[in-house]
């Protein structure tokens, strides 16, 4: 009888715990990633070097593997591996989300349409020339990610720099009326087309007018039953819209006191930094779930996201200063703290830093726990006096 199997795109540092939590659930990880040394090599039953992109070459290797496999899903945790994995799935016929409408939700214009038309709301959008009498706006580039090239403005005389940032990263700009709420992240599962909402999440961003995840937590400070049920009929709509009706959808909103706004779903769910900081919170989290649906071939089990045992949350470490990383000393320190699950390097030395504005500047992470949300802030500010982080 031939082992269940996933395949898995993408061995860094920051998928260890997918992989752990499917072979927890009696999955084999069959590995793919571009680097012949991938960090999670040695981890995984089987290993083969692959660009995420290149879902032909995935595929052979996915074809050879089933001789040997029973092969019950494509698993990419970032955007990266989104296409590759709906074509292999596809061409396996594993129930997966399709690729037309992985290409939907990737694509920030023919989301936004599909959108509108299930009655969802969205940010509305100007264009460079009318901008300056929406102010304040959020002026991005089409095609980046990690609030690369993002700039709040609300002074018309700093729209012409916004723009020339945007163009640094796309040629293609978007200028979205700026919407004031907080922004709540949340997973969810699609199990063949019935949706179970997972971790709901709020993240918190750097001072106006850049705009770069500092942290987050789970789940968000004050929210209320039926807020978190619109949270999740929103993220089960926004995906019936897209058309991802099987595997991991996450979704980027903004609450405001009287609605939610859409900003973007994926089929996927958001990444470890974010699911990681969830079992410390519920027990669980929704990629771990997923995996104990797959292991076991049944209908995921999300009732402990109604009933958090603490709240959890990470913290972003940023340099001080710009130059190249020597050393980051005092891991240990903050460990040591009560509270603090985990702290993740993933910068070497000699990493440069040539600005502090968006998610490339980030050293690490600090992950930690508490009973409350004042005391998980104050952990995680304790925790990151303790790291030192040396430039030159």
């Amino acid at each position: 009888m031939k082992s269940r199997a996933i395949i898995q795109i993408g061995g860094s540092v920051l998928q260890r715990h997918t992989m752990a939590w499917a072979q927890e659930a009696g999955l084999k990880v069959l590995l793919t990633d571009s680097s012949a040394d991938a960090y999670l090599k040695d981890t995984a039953d089987a290993f083969h070097q692959a660009n995420g992109t290149d879902g032909q070459a995935i595929l052979e290797q996915a074809q050879a593997w089933r001789e040997h496999y029973d092969i019950v899903e494509v698993y990419a945790g970032g955007d990266f591996g989104l296409k590759s994995a709906a074509y292999v799935a596809e061409a396996l016929g594993i129930p997966h989300c399709a690729p037309d409408a992985v290409d939907i939700s990737l694509s920030k214009d023919l989301a936004l349409e599909k959108f509108r038309a299930a009655g969802l709301t969205v940010p509305k959008r100007t264009d460079e020339h009318s901008a300056a009498s929406h102010l304040p706006v959020i002026v991005k580039p089409k095609d980046s990610s990690g609030s690369r090239g993002v700039t709040f403005v609300e002074d018309a005389a700093d729209l012409a720099a916004a723009l020339q940032h945007a163009r640094q990263y796309s040629s293609d700009i978007i200028i979205e009326h700026w919407v004031d709420g907080r922004h709540i992240d949340v997973n969810g599962i699609l199990w063949h087309g019935d949706f179970y909402g997972c971790e709901v999440i709020e993240r918190f961003f750097s001072p106006l007018p850049l705009r770069y995840p500092l942290g987050m937590v789970t789940p968000p400070k004050g929210l209320t039953e039926a807020e978190r049920e619109k949270i999740f009929d929103t993220l089960a709509r926004a995906a019936k819209a897209t058309g991802i009706n099987h595997g991991p959808v996450k979704g980027d909103f903004i609450m405001t006191r009287d609605e939610i706004v859409v900003l973007e779903i994926a089929p996927r769910f958001h990444g470890e930094t974010n699911t990681y900081s969830a079992p410390h919170a519920y027990g669980s989290c929704s990629a771990r779930d997923y995996m104990m649906a797959l292991g076991a071939e049944k209908p995921p089990i999300t009732q402990h996201y109604g009933a958090p045992k603490s709240i959890a949350g990470w913290a972003a470490i940023f340099p001080e200063t710009t130059g190249r990383l020597r050393e980051v000393k005092g891991g240990e320190n903050a460990l040591a703290l009560p509270g603090v699950t985990d702290v993740v390097v993933r910068r070497g030395p000699g990493f440069t830093v040539n600005a502090i504005k968006d998610n490339t500047a980030v050293i690490g992470f600090i992950y930690g726990h508490a009973t409350n949300h004042e005391m998980l802030d104050q952990l995680l500010v304790e925790a990151r006096k303790t790291i030192t982080v040396e430039m030159e």
